[in-house]
């Protein structure tokens, strides 16, 4: 769960849990992970779910301090992390469109959608689904990050959380990608240069694509593009989580439920 305090606990109103077994091997795991390789930062990105329970894939994405530029890991043990190979914008787009069940197995070809002609290794296929999620879902609040000086992203240390009136609105939380357009929001009447400087959710079509709901200690938004995406954001502090559990398959009727 990147870029956060917040526990995995955070999504159990979602029906997300880890057993006591996957938490101790992903913690010891992902400190391995991230010293192993000299990362920045390695976090548990989510789990895909596969034909067969006992090979579900979970994924991790580690930073060399670029938060654009995530390296993606996968295993079915919690332990063992494999790099995920690389996959073009054309492999992107076929995944997002397959309808088939991830089957556990890293070598198993599925026939490319729509009728064309070749396959897509199920490890490319799980690493440009991450991609896709990572593109059109992962967010972040608001002043998490900000533009420094030479133009780089960083993550914003003196970040205090959302205001209360604040933390329910969706112009409150922006993608974590590079900005469609260098003017993103400036539009907006709070507009501030260094921290205006991505997309923010409340333009994401179709409109009503993310539900919002508030309890006690949290926000949660969950993508209805992308089932099984949540990000949550604490009422009380600067703590925030994203977290994947799902069967790696967009939404493609999401328009016409809304």
């Amino acid at each position: 769960m990147n870029g956060s305090n917040l526990h995995v606990d955070t999504f159990g109103s979602k029906g997300i849990g880890l057993s006591t077994e996957e938490r101790a091997c992903l913690a010891t795991s992902l400190v391995g992970l991230t010293s192993s390789q000299a990362f920045s930062s390695a976090d548990f990105w989510g789990k895909i779910a596969t034909a067969d329970v006992s090979k579900d894939y979970y994924v991790a994405v580690a930073y060399h301090g670029d938060p654009f530029a995530p390296t993606i890991f996968m295993c079915q043990d919690a332990l063992n992390w494999v790099q995920a190979p690389n996959v073009t914008d054309d492999e992107m787009h076929a995944a997002a469109d397959l309808r088939a069940a991830f089957m556990g197995d890293p070598a198993f070809e599925f026939p490319l959608p729509n009728g064309a002609a070749g396959t897509l290794p199920e490890a490319k296929r799980l690493t440009a689904v991450v991609q896709c999620i990572l593109r059109d879902a992962h967010i972040v609040p608001r002043g998490a990050y900000f533009r420094d000086s030479l133009g780089k992203l960083q993550r914003n240390a003196t970040f205090a959380g959302l205001r209360p009136h604040d933390v329910t609105r969706l112009a409150s939380y922006v993608h974590l990608r590079p900005a469609a357009t260098s003017d993103a929001q400036l539009a907006r009447p709070d507009f501030e240069d260094a921290v205006d400087v991505l997309d923010t959710v409340e333009h994401d079509q179709p409109k009503g694509c993310w539900v919002v709901e508030k309890s006690v200690m949290n926000v949660v938004l969950s993508s209805l593009i992308w089932p099984g995406y949540h990000h949550a954001t604490s009422v009380a502090d600067a703590s925030f989580a994203s977290i994947y559990v799902g069967q790696g398959k967009k939404n493609l009727d999401a328009g016409f439920m809304i």
